[in-house]
């Protein structure tokens, strides 16, 4: 009897110490899920395209999710512009294959283009596939489609 009321007396202020590290811990999570890990200075975020997926060469595996998508100004590349795709699927597959068609539209001048791209879904947000673009300056609506059945991604940004 005296060891249960030892454990009672001391068990309120270790649940309360508990209750209050988990408290500060997932606070810290959600603080740190805000934004996007690789934005760029001056990036613009677009909206994300949503998509299917397929396991390597043979595979009948898939997998779903959607591709994350940024654009923002080169500092190095070919091209004064870039869009970065960020994959995040889930599937029971370890490898999640997608690719599609990349086009942009200069909406000032007329001017347009596109570019195929492929990716590994399973990379995961820090192993992005990003493609380079030069539209002119101008307002510049961006469209990111996959080839599997989707909900394409895009937006529109303010090109200098």
């Amino acid at each position: 009897m005296f060891r249960t009321a030892e454990v009672n007396a001391a068990g309120p202020g270790r649940a309360r110490s508990r209750a209050l590290m988990v408290a500060v811990t997932a606070a810290g999570l959600i603080a740190a899920g805000q934004g996007t890990a690789h934005a760029q200075p001056e990036s613009t975020p677009l909206s994300p395209a949503y998509t299917i997926g397929h396991g390597s060469l043979g595979s009948i595996a898939i997998c779903i999710g959607r591709l994350d998508l940024e654009v923002y100004p080169s500092a190095d590349g070919p091209q004064p512009y870039v869009v970065r795709f960020e994959s995040n699927f889930v599937g029971v597959t370890p490898v999640c294959m997608v690719d599609g068609t990349f086009t942009w539209h200069n909406i000032d001048t007329g001017a347009s283009g596109s570019d195929d791209w492929a990716l590994s879904g399973w990379d995961g947000p820090t192993a992005g596939t990003v493609r380079y673009f030069d539209p002119g300056p101008g307002r510049v609506e961006v469209t990111i489609s996959p080839s599997t059945p989707h909900l394409p991604g895009g937006g529109e940004f303010t090109a200098s």
